[in-house]
Formats: C-alpha cells, structure tokens, sequence
C-alpha cells in the first residue's frame, strides 16, 4: 500500500492517512487501478477501529510526464466511525 500511496499527490497521501497519524491502527486497506503510464483510474482506502478513509479518481500525464507534469482529479472521503 505504500508504494501505491507514494504515487498519489502529497495531499491525497495526507487527507487518507491523517486520521491513523497519532497512532489509529490501520487494520485493512486495499487499492485498484487500471489504464495506462498516460491515463488512469484509481481508488483506494484505509480502514480501522476509528475511522475509514477513501479516495477515488483520475490520472492524466503527458508522455514522458514527470512527477510535477501529472495531472490528477482526485476526491478523498473520510468518515469516523462510532464503536460497537
């Protein structure tokens, strides 16, 4: 999930991992994709005790794009979960 994480734009990374950052415990996780180096559909979540985080959207990068030339429409959700 790491490595999937590092991709995404450092504020997606943020607003997804924030509510594990003092010490929730993150218990499942799971990622997607498909397309290609140039266009690509992605989603992902966080999940534990207290919360779930999740982030959906769109990659577009121009051939040969580095890092700062990618375009990305994202959208991150965070919900706080209540104890049973």
């Amino acid at each position: 999930m790491r490595g999937f994480l590092g991709n995404l734009p450092p504020e997606a990374q943020q607003l997804l991992q924030q509510p594990f950052v003092a010490g929730g415990r993150i218990e499942y996780y799971e990622f997607y994709y498909r397309g290609s180096e140039r266009e690509m559909e992605v989603w992902c979540y966080l999940a534990g005790p207290s919360a779930v985080t999740f982030a959906t959207g769109h990659r577009s990068a121009p051939p040969g794009a580095l890092p700062h030339e990618v375009d990305w429409d994202l959208k991150c959700y965070h919900a706080p979960l209540s104890p049973h």
